[in-house]
């Protein structure tokens, strides 16, 4: 397979997309890029740690100028939707197309209101003796996207980059021209080959606190953003004969299409996640917890469509297959603790929760191993005992003795070594009381035969 798409990136015969027939704000790229450098991140748990920050970004593909960037730790859908509520309420206008990366972040069915491995949009098409029907999917689950105002996403094939090429250069321009001048870069230097790689002692680094954080290295990208990138003339635009040769020029004053902004209520209603759940006869179940209201009694052992915002769960919202608001229903356990509990933070408590039950059971099972397993070295005295006959050894036959003649040694030098040979033992000594009683008891017998 890395055969096949070195063979797509390098060999395969590629047409050259023009732009300058497009419309500002017609066409916008979406994307994320892993930078080759290292922030000093602090957890929501107040542990600091050296990350590699990713940047979620969007490129208008005519102009070429960069819209709604975040920075975050690790992407996921939330993040997406900030990223494109960023860029609609920057430049006070809608895209009218999404062209999106092919990862589960962008494609999840709470963006595009469909299936991930449907590649079409959320409306099909029946013919019926010649005529086209038209059929609406449940506005309640069309997806982000679409709830926002753009017309329709197009996702990129996978393995294939040069399809949304315009963002993919912009990310090796990142590279080259901001990256390698941070002091935590640990890219390439001369290629793209691992072994070329810078090789820094990052948590070294992150004790002495040379590290930049989180928010300080954002502010260095977008000063970069706005006076180097933007400001700089873009060698595509100048190849495809455009009048103004910078992003900045081109956004302001190219063609653009427009669509105005939905209202605020709607921003916050489409922000939120649709979810189809069943009712039980102890209410809805989600995030671990019970949302109950007496007004849910009617739609139970039913499948009802709920509504919620990730950053608030201590409510969700009920609606019917057309898309009107039933009830909202509480969860008053969360309720009980603060007015605002977000998804993010419970998830937290789980995780925790999860970690403290894997360390007990780990704990568990280190106190239930066998003595004999733990205690190796001990046991081996064990081994053979039969504890009906109080270790006594009932089988006909004694016991292997242990031989007591060995051969002499051969070699000479351990002969001769006075400290390896064990020493001979002392001859033994008589007891200096016996013999002075001794000498007493021989002079008597002298003295009696003088006599």
């Amino acid at each position: 397979s890395h055969g096949v798409r070195e063979y797509k990136n390098r060999r395969m015969v590629k047409g050259v997309r023009g732009t300058s027939k497009l419309q500002v704000m017609e066409i916008v790229q979406g994307d994320e890029h892993t930078f080759d450098c290292w922030v000093s991140y602090t957890h929501p748990n107040g542990k600091v740690t050296a990350i590699r920050p990713k940047l979620v970004a969007w490129i208008d593909t005519r102009s070429r100028a960069i819209l709604g960037d975040l920075m975050c730790k690790d992407a996921n859908s939330e993040i997406l939707k900030d990223s494109l509520l960023k860029l609609v309420t920057t430049v006070e206008c809608v895209p009218k197309y999404l062209y999106i990366d092919n990862g589960k972040d962008y494609t999840a069915e709470e963006m595009t209101g469909r299936k991930r491995n449907d590649r079409g949009g959320d409306r099909r098409s029946l013919i019926d003796d010649g005529e086209c029907f038209d059929i609406e999917f449940d506005p309640v689950a069309r997806g982000f996207y679409k709830g926002l105002g753009i017309v329709d996403d197009h996702r990129a094939m996978p393995y294939e980059p040069w399809s949304k090429g315009q963002i993919e250069r912009f990310f090796g321009g990142v590279c080259q021209r901001f990256s390698k001048w941070m002091k935590s870069y640990t890219g390439t230097l001369t290629g793209s080959q691992t072994d070329a790689k810078v090789n820094k002692d990052i948590k070294k680094m992150l004790e002495r606190g040379e590290l930049l954080s989180m928010d300080e290295f954002f502010e260095k990208w977008t000063w970069w953003l706005e006076n180097k990138y933007m400001n700089r003339v873009h060698s595509q635009l100048k190849k495809f004969g455009e009048e103004c040769t910078t992003p900045r020029s081109l956004f302001e004053n190219g063609d653009r299409y427009f669509k105005p902004l939905p209202p605020k209520a709607q921003l916050t209603a489409i922000y939120q996640v649709a979810k189809k759940v069943r009712v039980y006869n102890t209410g809805i179940r989600m995030f671990g917890q019970y949302y109950m209201s007496a007004e849910l009694g009617a739609y139970i052992d039913k499948t009802v469509t709920v509504k919620y915002d990730p950053r608030d769960i201590t409510s969700i919202w009920v609606y019917n297959s057309k898309g009107e608001q039933l009830l909202e229903v509480p969860c008053r356990e969360l309720m009980q603790f603060a007015p605002q509990v977000s998804q993010k933070a419970v998830e937290e408590v789980r995780k925790e929760q999860n970690r403290q039950l894997r360390r007990d059971r780990e704990i568990l099972e280190e106190n239930n191993i066998p003595f004999e397993e733990k205690f190796k070295e001990i046991n081996d005295q064990y081994v053979g005992f039969n504890p009906a006959t109080g270790g006594t050894d009932l089988m006909i036959g004694g016991k292997a003795k242990t031989a007591k003649v060995v051969s002499m040694p051969e070699d000479e030098a351990y002969r001769k070594n006075k400290q390896v040979r064990r020493p001979q033992e002392d001859a033994p000594q008589e007891s200096k009381l016996l013999e002075m009683y001794a000498k007493r008891g021989l002079a008597k017998i002298k003295a009696i035969g003088e006599n």
